[in-house]
């Protein structure tokens, strides 16, 4: 496990390609956050590698995160959407599950 800047991800950097599961969490805040955000997840994740992303409901920027890495992933194999208890959380979170392609 490692947390890294979006900066830090290079094309031949020592985590290029090198995750079986990449996680990405509570990462989109504004629109301009989606295109280094998908770069480092291409970057990080090896062919074949799954990227789960977690991103919180109507956030500026999470619908055009969702279309982008379908974009760069294609379809979501799995998606799930919770619905927070009444009282407790403070919104719905939606996670997307992605397969990087290249894998066998």
């Amino acid at each position: 496990t490692r947390r890294l800047a979006w900066d830090d991800f290079t094309e031949d950097g020592d985590i290029a390609k090198a995750g079986d599961v990449v996680v990405a969490t509570d990462c989109v805040y504004a629109v301009a956050n989606v295109e280094p955000l998908v770069r480092a997840l291409k970057i990080a994740a090896k062919p074949g590698g799954e990227v789960l992303v977690c991103c919180r409901a109507g956030r500026r920027g999470v619908a055009e995160a969702w279309a982008a890495l379908e974009a760069a992933f294609g379809k979501p194999r799995e998606s799930v959407e919770n619905e927070p208890a009444a009282g407790r959380g403070d919104g719905v979170v939606e996670v997307r599950a992605y397969l990087r392609p290249g894998g066998i």
